[in-house]
């Protein structure tokens, strides 16, 4: 590389001031370009690494479409990097019609830069028709895909007919009739999937879902149906779905029915309805060894007696919600039909273990705070009202000497009424007593109107946070809702706790 000598002159005499080296290839080349290929990596990484959602493929303004764009030794560098191109989010909706039908192909070519790594898939569309590319677009990489998040309005899936589960790999008979070939797929890494859209279950067939998915564990279904069907028809591996969340109503029969199905369960989120009474011989007796977090909400009326039928040794996370009234001054319950004798003692049986408890709506506190006795978080949705719900039960001390909830430490709630902030200082104040035993550390606050009340709470309780009690606004408005929200980054379906 030659170097040229510049020298510099004084502007009045002319005279020499200094000789300078100038490397022209320097000079020229932007600092950016001078980065070696490693580093340029980790940057192209990073870029996709902070979106809230996996890159688009239709949308060339975003990476990693972008970053080809610029020069063409990034579009080489980009383009050669198989984990830019591993995740990708379809959005029918952004792609023009006379390229939606080349989208499987699109899609072909996105993943085929991927060198064999895992994959995920984000897939929405409104249009009802779209299944059948829907399926063309996942058939070639199938056994490649370890999360699939799918939003169609209608999630159809047939009975194989002439085809064969067994194959290792699409036929072309798959390619040619993707609207048949969903069933015979088969999902190798599969670990979890959402399906958000509409699924059918009908009386007269079966509707596999996942017919093959060793490795499937967390499974989210928002509008399942059973249409004259059962579980029983809807083909899944059950036995090995560590996380379930079913967000639609589901008849407490049906429920019955699905549940002992799912003996690995780690995590549940069931919501069911229907004025059903279960017998002994409509369930099947489980113990769930390995359920830690159950979240089940009941719609009108309250049934406890439906959990009755199972065990729960390993629960630590317990959330209830219901739309329905009945008293809860723990005296005489209203709702006599469902809280029997016999319904309390199995309620003591299973969340002896709890930890952590969750009530939405109204219930018989009392009774449940006396049988959890070792919850050391409790957490109150905005519907709940907090005189009835804390004032009594939290203050109330047994026959034995001790109040409810005696290994509380941490309460979340929301305030909605002036006299509230009284009500709840009072707690807080008398469950900080020396003579109280374990004391209450830490009180979280919903933001829905909380600004307003926070100054007048943090004056009463000032004291108690010059001694080391916190008092927070957590970030959400909708505590109880969030729970439901995929982590898609690391493809999976997350439930608190």
């Amino acid at each position: 590389m030659s170097t040229k000598h510049v020298r510099s002159f004084d502007a009045l005499s002319c005279k020499p001031l200094s000789t300078v080296e100038v490397h022209p290839s320097l000079s020229v080349v932007p600092p950016i370009e001078r980065l070696p290929v490693e580093i340029l990596a980790e940057i192209f990484i990073l870029c996709i690494s902070y979106s809230d959602h996996p890159p688009l493929i239709s949308r060339s303004t975003e990476p990693p479409i972008s970053l080809c764009c610029v020069c063409k030794r990034w579009q080489k560098i980009a383009s050669e990097l198989p984990r830019l191109w591993t995740a990708a989010l379809v959005c029918t909706e952004s792609i023009k019609l006379e390229v939606l039908n080349e989208l499987p192909q699109l899609l072909y070519s996105w993943f085929s830069r991927s060198n064999q790594l895992p994959l995920s898939l984000k897939f929405t569309s409104d249009d009802y028709n779209v299944m059948n590319m829907f399926t063309a677009c996942v058939a070639p990489f199938a056994s490649r895909f370890c999360h699939l998040d799918v939003d169609l309005n209608n999630f159809i899936c047939s009975s194989p007919t002439d085809l064969q589960l067994s194959a290792s790999q699409p036929t072309q008979t798959q390619l040619t009739h993707p609207d048949r070939s969903w069933s015979t797929l088969q999902f190798l890494q599969l670990e979890s999937a959402i399906i958000r859209g509409n699924i059918e279950v009908h009386s007269d067939l079966e509707t596999p879902l996942f017919s093959f998915a060793p490795r499937l564990q967390r499974l989210r279904m928002d509008n399942i149906s059973f249409i004259g069907g059962t579980p029983l028809q809807l083909v899944l591996p059950w036995s090995q779905l560590t996380h379930l969340i079913l967000v639609n109503l589901l008849e407490s029969h049906l429920w019955l029915q699905l549940f002992p199905m799912c003996p690995a369960l780690q995590h549940g989120l069931f919501d069911v309805f229907e004025d059903f009474v279960p017998t002994p011989s409509t369930a099947e007796r489980a113990t769930f060894h390995h359920l830690t977090d159950l979240t089940f909400a009941f719609n009108d009326p309250i049934n406890p007696s439906i959990l009755g039928h199972f065990d729960f040794p390993a629960l630590k996370t317990l959330r209830l919600s219901n739309d329905s009234f009945i008293s809860s001054d723990g005296g005489d319950l209203d709702d006599s039909m469902f809280w029997t004798a016999t319904t309390r003692s199995r309620l003591y049986q299973q969340v002896a273990p709890l930890e952590r408890l969750s009530l939405n709506g109204s219930w018989p506190f009392v009774c449940i705070f006396e049988a959890a006795t070792h919850v050391v978080e409790l957490d109150l949705d905005d519907s709940v009202d907090v005189s009835e719900a804390v004032h009594s039960p939290l203050r109330l001390r047994l026959p034995y000497g001790y109040s409810l909830l005696p290994n509380l430490r941490v309460l979340s709630m929301s305030i909605n009424l002036d006299f509230q902030i009284d009500v709840l200082a009072d707690i807080i104040i008398s469950r900080r007593s020396v003579d109280c035993g374990i004391r209450i550390e830490k009180l979280t606050l919903y933001p829905s109107g909380m600004q307003k009340y926070m100054k007048r709470l943090t004056e009463k309780l000032q004291p108690l946070i010059n001694d080391g009690f916190i008092v927070e606004i957590c970030d959400t408005t909708s505590h109880w809702c969030r729970q439901l929200d995929p982590t898609w980054r690391e493809g999976i379906i997350e439930i608190e706790g």
